[in-house]
């Protein structure tokens, strides 16, 4: 079975993020919330049509 590194890093990120917390879902949104705040300036938000377009330039630039 193939485990892959990228699945494996992000599972234990959330594990510790949630043993930090006391698996106190309250507390967990309440830290996203101020990751979100602090980081907010460096997301994107992108439609579905904006999504497809960059997939397809993505598969036809034989990066996907």
């Amino acid at each position: 079975m193939f485990i892959d590194p990228i699945v494996q890093e992000v599972r234990s990120a959330r594990e510790k993020i949630a043993a930090e917390c006391n698996y106190d879902f309250d507390k967990i949104m309440e830290r996203e919330k101020e990751v979100y705040e602090r980081y907010k300036n460096q997301f994107k938000i992108v439609s579905k049509e904006e999504l497809e377009r960059l997939r397809r330039r993505q598969a036809t630039s034989g990066q996907g």
